[in-house]
């Protein structure tokens, strides 16, 4: 790998890890470590974090997208 390839991926590790910290915090802030979990939810979290923590990129330009109004925002309940 070259000096550009790790300058590219030194960004993309770092966005990664950004994201992966981001959602950590948000699940912890939200209450999401005080009820016991099973197996299952452990892989589906797993899975989850792992598909945001490699199309980080994709993420920050749709939540880009949403806030200039550009595409619409999902509502919850």
């Amino acid at each position: 790998m070259g000096r550009k390839g790790r300058y590219v991926f030194y960004i993309y590790a770092t966005g990664a890890l950004i994201t992966e910290a981001t959602l950590v915090l948000n699940a912890y802030e939200s209450g999401g470590f005080q009820r016991a979990h099973t197996v299952s939810d452990l892989i589906l979290l797993g899975a989850i974090y792992l598909t945001t923590a490699a199309l980080w990129p994709l993420l920050i330009a749709t939540l880009t997208l949403q806030y200039f109004g550009v595409l619409p925002r999902v509502m919850g309940p």
